[in-house]
């Protein structure tokens, strides 16, 4: 049963690897790079993903690490990503039609790929060991910054002790 899974998990992740290769150029929007680690950019890329998307297609995101970047952003940034794309305030997307993977490292920036219907559409890029950060915008301290419950649900909140 168990090898069932991974089998599945293994041919999922050879049939993205295909459809990433022969979408790259195709209809794909790469995000600046100066985008992606400004709060409250990322919450417009990403609500903007979220509005411009049918909902009832299953959303693909792959985390990919940048050269010589901290293997655990590869986590962080997925855990955002699919924790904003999840919250009702901003999506209509039914948890089950998001799934995460972790993609192979880059020799360039990090990055995110957002996979709609199985179509590559969104890319956004990171600096060099940057968080993918979604919530707190407008606090001045880091103890601010995570002062709220639905703070606490992205890193680099969650998990902290309060």
């Amino acid at each position: 049963m168990k090898s069932s899974k991974i089998f599945k998990l293994v041919f999922l992740i050879a049939v993205l690897s295909a459809v990433v290769f022969s979408q790259v150029g195709k209809d794909v929007i790469p995000t600046p790079e100066d985008m992606a680690n400004n709060c409250e950019n990322n919450i417009k890329i990403m609500a903007g993903i979220e509005q411009f998307s049918d909902s009832n297609k299953t959303m693909i995101i792959i985390s990919y690490l940048g050269k010589g970047e901290s293997l655990k952003l590869k986590g962080r940034r997925l855990h955002n990503a699919k924790a904003f794309v999840t919250q009702p305030q901003y999506s209509r997307r039914d948890k089950k039609l998001v799934i995460t993977a972790e993609g192979a490292s880059s020799a360039g920036k990090g990055y995110l790929d957002f996979f709609i219907g199985g179509i590559l559409e969104y890319r956004i890029l990171f600096p060099k060991n940057a968080d993918f950060v979604l919530s707190g915008c407008h606090h001045d301290s880091v103890a601010d910054y995570c002062s709220t419950a639905y703070e606490n649900l992205f890193y680099p909140c969650l998990g902290r002790k309060r």
